[in-house]
């Protein structure tokens, strides 16, 4: 019995089992000659509960009813015992004193016990029966091959009733009875269910893919296609469905007209290889071309290689990655024909950061779709009239245009909306025949060395650049909208550009060479040029010179401006734990916060692992693909992000579209992060890659930021041997003296250490140790600093912010820098995420969804729903949360919860020894039977995770001490312990109730707390 009670409650229970022996004596009418009115119906009661007790009894049962062992019991004796019991207890209630004393304790445990079982059982029999009504619906239907709608809804019935009803099992007295009862009714149906399982869950897809089709949902189609195909292919595996059986041919019939009608419209090929050179192929032969009259739908997923060949496709040929990620695909000999005006077009969704490479292929039209970024390579043979990308094209990554034959594309139509996350667009090869046109506002186009473009038109705000040795023919500025800036960057020795309206604001960049700039003659008015680069000849325009900026035939000269002091915004975030229900709003406020403030940074001081189903789903990938939306900056590591290895943590380094800054950890003989780690302070750092620091330029300034993480991190959580981890202050010393020498004199901390943490390091420590921090961003502790908190220990002050946890709030920071550095001003603020107003009689979010970032996040929020129903154990008992309980009292789920944390924390440090966990933070009960992820969720919906501590015996007394601090009465701060057993004193002050505290030190023996 474990000791964790009242002292109180202690006493009151030996008391009653003291006096239950005592009224035992006297319980026997047998050794009692009867006196009164009361005993008359109590020794009634006890004989007629005396023969309800055999009622309810399997192995009584299984002799005297042999053919109705588990039906209902003698209910004319269960009735007459319950009214027996009813009379007597009126009766006794008239009486005084000792005999009212024992009568009551002899129906107490002769009759009412025996009550209370028989109404369980019957409870049991009668859910029993209705589980096995409902199982027998659903078992005629498949018995007889019927797969249909109300196939269908027997199953949810028979699911929703074994569900409700089967605890009722759980409650039955003996354990005989309570086995015999499971086997004869919750048993077989469960049987029942499982045998339909496959069939109507391939039903439901069925539907499912019906519904998408009638909505042209492509991608919602395949989904639904591929899970049916998985359905079948398992339930074939375990032998659920056997081939040739009537319940897989009635299930087929079921599937195949919808099925037919997807292939009908699209001919779907999947890509199995994932060697370069040995593609899953598709299509005719070179003798003989396979054609196609619908649509072609090609998926590769991640590291899969697929090729379409020797085909004539009459609609679209459509290209997607999977649930993994996405491939490589190959059109060879393929012609894309345009019928009665539809078609023609080759449609690219996703081939990630991998290629379409297309050789000897015709088409209307090529249209990239794919926000990740892509490589589109045009080999010997390809005509295709216009390449468009999408405005979605590219949005967080780079599009990579690569044409290796002049020719094969007409126009080339770049529609991709710039922005922070996207890398912009890149062209290579040979442009000599193709006219480029750019119409996506804030769109980046480079045009690599070697590159051969006949003409540019921009027509909107842009970025062009044209890297040394571009050869960039004619460059056409035609911007639609006053005002609109375009850029011009790089090596157009060769490029005549020349302005059609004088809507543009046009800068030539520094160290750039442009042969002309002219006004076209159709325009009127004048046209004035920013340049900080080179213009060899200017005709018809003003070239206004900043310094460094040169005319050559023509152009009048500027002056530079005095400087004032540099202003930055410094949005950041921490600890979010994988918690993306919000991530839509979080974007959005970015996007504000960035449209306000063009000088920022967006920075991530650790702890994007562990919390959610999200993390646990994905290994921090769907995080990550947020992150690159975003457009982070930076991001040091937190200690959760070593939970799962350092095999997990690198392919989340990898598909980062940011660079990471750890200047005390060394990564240098880890096997998997060796290749990402660079041990040095970069000022052109690499997305994916592990610097110390790294130096961002922000409108011309300089800042150099480096990353912290704790020592800690060693013992909590799994970094592995080769992993290690240096003094942070010492190298925080080296990365200010790197950046100092590198000219840098804006300096950026980027650490997850925490602000005033007792595990060794802190943020608080760092500011007053070391000189020359301007800013700290933090992490680790969860800290919700409304303000900045603002160190003044040094000749310059160090400003220290953090947002809390769980992404609740985006913070920001505007700080201003003087020409030496020094912080000057600033202010600070914790945007929330999920504020809401009232509106009406409605509360709705502040920050609205961003629509792309809300469309990403769907498939995710979808995959995690669907995980949510997944069983993860069972129960044969009730787990009881309820909230007074768990708040008041041990329960048996206070203690699995515990148990388990101790079980885990283990893994990590085998010296840990006890667990605690705060019933406050137990939401809900779990009924009996099958126990899904939705219930844990549930029951713990906070997303915590695990924390491991060296605390003093003096500590866990505090702790306890305050856990019982208000009890009896209802407490959040009531802890429930594994490892550990405690008695107390409600009855003594607050601060002392605490009696007892043993610690089970060796897994096995319970020995007193020491330290106390």
């Amino acid at each position: 019995m474990r000791k964790k009670k009242t002292k109180k409650l202690a006493i009151s229970i030996a008391a009653m089992s003291a006096f239950a022996a005592s009224a035992v004596v006297v319980s026997n009418p047998a050794q009692a000659a009867i006196t009164t009115n009361a005993e008359k119906l109590v020794v009634k009661a006890e004989k007629l509960a005396g023969a309800l007790k055999w009622q309810v009894s399997y192995d009584y049962r299984k002799k005297v009813y042999p053919k109705n062992v588990l039906d209902y019991p003698d209910m004319k004796l269960f009735n007459e015992t319950k009214s027996a019991l009813k009379a007597a207890r009126e009766e006794v209630k008239k009486l005084k004193g000792k005999e009212k004393e024992i009568l009551e304790a002899r129906l107490t445990q002769n009759v009412q016990v025996y009550v209370d079982r028989a109404t369980f059982y019957i409870d049991a029999v009668s859910a029993g029966k209705k589980i096995e009504a409902k199982a027998n619906i659903l078992k005629k239907f498949i018995s007889n091959h019927i797969v249909n709608d109300s196939t269908e809804k027997a199953y949810h019935d028979l699911t929703k009733e074994i569900r409700t009803k089967s605890p009722a099992f759980y409650k039955v007295y003996g354990a005989s009875t309570r086995t015999a009862l499971v086997q004869t009714y919750l048993k077989p149906a469960q049987q029942v269910k499982d045998a339909a399982l496959y069939p109507v869950s391939i039903k439901i897809e069925t539907d499912r893919l019906n519904a998408a089709l009638k909505e042209n949902k492509i991608d919602q189609a395949i989904y639904h296609k591929n899970r049916i195909e998985k359905f079948v292919s398992e339930g074939l595996k375990l032998g659920v469905l056997k081939e040739n059986s009537k319940l897989l041919k009635s299930v087929m019939a079921y599937v195949n007209p919808v099925k037919a009608d997807l292939e009908k419209r699209f001919a779907i090929f999947n890509a199995d290889s994932t060697i370069a050179d040995k593609p899953t192929t598709f299509g005719g032969t070179v003798a003989e071309v396979k054609k196609y009259d619908q649509s072609v739908i090609v998926i590769a997923g991640k590291d899969q290689y697929i090729k379409l060949a020797n085909a004539e496709v009459n609609g679209n040929i459509i290209i997607k990655g999977n649930e993994t990620g996405a491939g490589t695909v190959y059109l060879e000999n393929v012609k894309v024909n345009k019928v009665n005006n539809q078609g023609g077009v080759i449609i690219v969704d996703d081939v990630a950061d991998h290629s379409l490479r297309q050789k000897n292929v015709t088409a209307e039209e090529l249209k990239i779709n794919d926000a990740n970024g892509a490589n589109i390579v045009a080999e010997e043979g390809t005509k295709i009239k216009t390449l468009s990308l999408t405005e979605k094209a590219g949005a967080t990554g780079t599009i990579i245009l690569d044409s290796k034959e002049k020719g094969a594309y007409e126009v080339v139509s770049i529609g991709t909306k710039g922005s922070e996350s996207s890398k912009g667009v890149e062209l290579k090869g040979d442009f000599s025949n193709t006219k480029v046109e750019v119409t996506g506002e804030g769109s980046q186009v480079k045009v690599a060395k070697d590159a051969v473009v006949k003409e540019i038109e921009v027509k909107t705000e842009a970025k062009l650049e044209a890297e040394q040795g571009a050869k960039v023919q004619a460059v056409n500025l035609a911007a639609e909208k006053s005002g609109q800036k375009i850029e011009l960057k790089g090596d157009l020795k060769e490029a005549t550009v020349t302005v059609k309206n004088a809507n543009a604001k046009i800068e030539v960049a520094k160290d750039s060479v442009i042969k002309e700039i002219k006004k076209d003659s159709s325009v009127t008015g004048s046209i004035e040029v920013i340049n900080n680069g080179t213009v060899q000849t200017a005709t018809g325009v003003t070239v206004k010179n900043n310094p460094g900026g040169q005319t050559g035939s023509t152009g009048n000269t500027g002056s530079g401006g005095t400087r004032n002091p540099f202003k930055l915004t410094v949005m950041h975030t921490n600890d979010t734990h994988a918690h993306l229900d919000n991530i839509a709003r979080r974007i959005t406020a970015i996007k504000q916060v960035r449209q306000t403030n063009p000088n920022s940074l967006l920075l991530d001081a650790g702890d994007v692992f562990s919390g959610t189903l999200y993390f646990n789903e994905f290994n921090g990938l769907a995080d990550l693909e947020f992150m690159n939306l975003a457009g982070y900056d930076a991001m040091t590591f937190g200690n959760h992000e070593f939970d799962k290895g350092t095999a997990i943590l690198a392919n989340f380094v990898k598909g980062a579209k940011f660079p990471f800054v750890s200047a005390n950890v060394d990564f240098s003989k880890d096997e998997n992060l060796k290749v990402s780690f660079r041990n040095e302070i970069s000022s052109n750092p690499e997305n994916g890659k592990i610097y110390n620091g790294i130096i961002k330029e922000v409108n011309g300034e300089k800042i150099g930021i480096f990353g912290l993480t704790t020592a800690e991190t060693k013992n909590i959580s799994s970094p592995g041997e080769d992993v290690v981890f240096e003094d942070y202050i010492e190298e925080a010393e080296k990365a200010v003296e790197a950046f100092e020498a590198q000219g840098v004199n804006k300096i950026i901390a980027l650490t997850h250490i925490g602000f005033n943490d007792g595990g060794g390091d802190n943020d608080l420590t760092l500011a007053k140790e070391v000189e020359g921090i301007d800013v700290i961003v933090g992490g680790h502790s969860h800290d919700k600093l409304v303000e900045p908190v603002v160190d003044k220990t040094g000749e310059e002050p160090t400003v220290i912010v953090q947002a809390n946890e769980y992404s609740k709030y985006l913070g920001t920071l505007d700080v201003e820098f003087d020409e030496n550095g020094k912080v000057v001003g600033y202010a600070g603020k914790l945007i929330d995420i999920d504020q809401k107003v009232k509106v009406g009689d409605k509360e709705v979010y502040v920050l609205q969804d961003d629509p792309e970032a809300a469309a990403k996040l769907k498939p995710y929020n979808d995959q995690i729903e669907e995980k949510k129903k997944t069983v993860i154990g069972n129960s044969a008992v009730i787990l009881d949360g309820v909230r007074n309980n768990v708040r008041t009292k041990e329960t048996n789920l206070g203690n699995l919860i515990t148990d388990g944390m101790l079980a885990k924390a283990k893994t990590i440090n085998p010296n840990t020894i006890i667990a605690l966990q705060n019933g406050g933070g137990i939401r809900a009960s779990i009924d009996a039977g099958e126990i899904t992820l939705a219930e844990v969720q549930t029951v713990m919906p906070f997303g915590n995770a695990l924390a491991i501590m060296e605390l003093k015996g003096s500590e866990i007394k505090a702790a306890l001490e305050h856990s019982v601090s208000l009890a009896p009465a209802s407490n959040g701060a009531f802890l429930h312990v594994s490892g550990l057993r405690f008695t107390y004193d409600s009855r003594e002050p607050a601060g002392n109730r605490v009696k007892t505290i043993e610690v089970k030190e060796d897994g096995t023996n319970y020995v007193p707390l020491e330290g106390r």
